[in-house]
């Protein structure tokens, strides 16, 4: 079954590589870390292979009334942990419900596929 008739529950807070999880009705997979950054982190860094997570739209690209919108600022972001580390926070912040599961898997993710993880 095709991710994109999967119903919103299902796929909420899925993790997995972001063109296998991309395309659920009402959410957005989020790259973790930033794609724009981690291109300049990491050698042979692939946007479609990258680890991902589906989150609402509402807090990921429009605004949440309370929390507002992940965060992309780079202040003070040197190296791929740092990131990363700044997205596991700010997917904490903006979406409380998330389960500890599942930005856990999205840790051991990216430190399987990213020796840059590891340092």
């Amino acid at each position: 079954m095709s991710l994109s008739y999967q119903g919103v529950s299902e796929a909420k807070y899925q993790v997995g590589a972001y063109q296998d999880i991309k395309g659920a009705e009402g959410l957005d997979a989020h790259h973790a870390g930033q794609k724009a950054v981690m291109k300049k982190l990491v050698d042979g860094y692939d946007e479609l292979t990258a680890p991902a997570i589906n989150v609402p739209r509402i807090g990921h690209t429009k605004r949440h009334p309370v929390r507002g919108i992940v965060s992309r600022s780079t202040k003070g972001i040197t190296n791929a942990r740092q990131l990363l580390a700044r997205d596991i926070m700010e997917l904490r912040r903006v979406y409380p419900d998330i389960p500890n599961s599942k930005l856990q898997e999205l840790i051991k993710m990216n430190k399987k596929l990213y020796p840059e993880m590891r340092k």
